[in-house]
């Protein structure tokens, strides 16, 4: 049995063998080890809830310790940059200046193998950078319609903040292994579902099977939403459990910054709706996520009981925060691998999501244009889809992700509750829901956030920078 990280430090305080822990741990960190269970966190750690830059490393390390590590802001300078990325959809719809030859995957998965009749992407693309979901596809496909932020986060082992001690010897160490988990698993950890994703080969990501999502993904390979969606490659089974194989939208990022943005009107489908009204059951923990956020939204009757049901926290949840004035809502931001800022459920004026963008962008002129040409070749590609025209999307994301080097894209990620209409019903998607039209206002949403988006770069612009060059989509 390998002994916990906390034996080693007190034997390498002992035997000054910094160099073979060093190298210990980071044979560790290859083999897949994504948590440091080993090493409790402060009795007084808490989870911030306000904005935190990104944990400052713990000491500059030597020249020997910076050529083991080579990650995150100990890297060595004179490394080489990241390759090209074209304005082309087909290669990894990335915009940027060039950066480092493709990454390759520390830690990755447990061998994988193709399972009989699932399907490939019909011409893999090539990406040397690319993302998720949750993708997520920096999401995960949770079962639930709830905000992505939920009990699924609260309750994963993974999803918890561990506190590294600053151990003097162990510092370079730590600050390698807090960097290369923050790097692999932030997008992961803002969308709330640890437990629905595995490390993979290749700058791919594996998700836990939806027969759903991989229908949505299998068809969207042969639609003009190709380029806006994670790669698709398939259904493949790790330890007897299936998973689908697509991009790690992450991959070959430096130190990127997230923002998940839930998209249309309603997030929840119809079919729950009416399941749920015809059994309600009152939930505690729904009560308790509608408490933290406003003591006084329940009424008597759900105080007395100690619950709300789903389609009553639900309808409440869109009304207090932009999903139901907007058409999206913002879920969750991390800034250059810092911690998951969540507290974004009042957030629901135009003016308070600029602002938002201001800070998650750094008011970055080339990032905010890159984003504004994205999304308008998104709205440009979702008005021609025949996917889009006969599916309702419930419940999937916009994931917005960009580095400090300037890379940046979106992506449409989560297609879990994404569902064919009703006999191939066409829907508009810019019409107000009512029941039974299966509307969900994704286009009332995008456009909106268009417009915000666009509000934002120029609120950047009035704040006497130099105009970002023309970005390609």
């Amino acid at each position: 049995m390998k002994p916990c990280l906390s034996s080693i430090t007190s034997s390498s305080s002992q035997q000054t063998t910094f160099p073979r822990g060093l190298q210990w741990g980071l044979t560790i960190l290859m083999e897949g080890y994504h948590s440091l269970e080993c090493i409790p966190p402060p009795p007084a750690a808490t989870e911030p809830d306000h904005w935190e830059a990104p944990n400052t490393p713990l000491g500059p390390p030597s020249e020997s310790e910076a050529s083991v590590c080579g990650r995150g802001r100990d890297a060595p300078q004179g490394r080489a940059e990241l390759p090209p990325l074209g304005a082309s959809p087909s290669s990894n719809g990335l915009q940027g200046p060039p950066a480092t030859p493709p990454c390759e995957v520390a830690g990755a998965g447990p061998s994988q193998k193709p399972l009989p009749g699932s399907q490939e992407a019909p011409v893999p693309l090539d990406r040397s950078v690319s993302g998720s979901s949750t993708c997520s596809s920096l999401g995960g496909s949770s079962q639930e319609s709830d905000d992505v932020f939920s009990d699924a986060e609260e309750r994963s082992p993974l999803g918890k903040k561990r506190v590294l001690r600053k151990t003097k010897s162990w510092k370079t160490f730590f600050t390698m292994v807090h960097w290369s988990l923050r790097r692999r698993s932030s997008w992961v950890q803002l969308a709330g579902h640890e437990g629905n994703f595995k490390p993979s080969e290749g700058g791919q990501i594996l998700k836990k099977f939806s027969s759903v999502e991989d229908a949505c993904l299998a068809e969207l390979m042969a639609d003009v939403l190709r380029p806006f969606v994670p790669a698709y490659h398939g259904v493949v089974e790790v330890g007897g459990e299936r998973y689908i194989q697509m991009d790690d939208l992450l991959c070959g990022l430096d130190m990127p910054s997230i923002m998940d943005c839930k998209m249309g009107t309603r997030t929840y489908l119809e079919d729950e709706l009416s399941e749920a009204q015809q059994r309600p059951a009152a939930r505690r923990d729904l009560y308790q996520k509608m408490v933290k956020v406003d003591p006084q939204a329940p009424t008597a009757q759900e105080h007395s009981q100690g619950g709300v049901t789903k389609p009553r926290y639900m309808q409440w949840r869109e009304g207090i925060s932009s999903s139901a004035s907007l058409g999206f809502r913002i879920e969750g931001v991390t800034i250059e691998g810092g911690a998951v800022r969540r507290d974004f459920k009042q957030t629901r004026t135009k003016e308070q999501i600029v602002d938002t963008f201001l800070m998650f962008t750094k008011a970055r002129l080339d990032v905010l244009s890159t984003y504004a040409a994205r999304l308008e070749s998104m709205r440009q590609a979702l008005e021609e889809s025949a996917f889009f025209k006969t599916h309702e999307v419930i419940g999937s994301s916009l994931l917005f992700l960009h580095d400090r080097k300037g890379q940046a894209s979106v992506w449409m990620i989560d297609f879990g509750k994404t569902l064919p209409a009703p006999e191939n019903l066409p829907l508009q998607h810019c019409v107000v829901w009512a029941p039974g039209n299966h509307e969900d206002g994704y286009l009332i949403g995008l456009q909106h956030l268009i417009d915000t988006v666009q509000a934002t770069l120029r609120k950047a612009q009035e704040r006497g920078q130099a105009p970002a060059p023309p970005a390609n989509p």
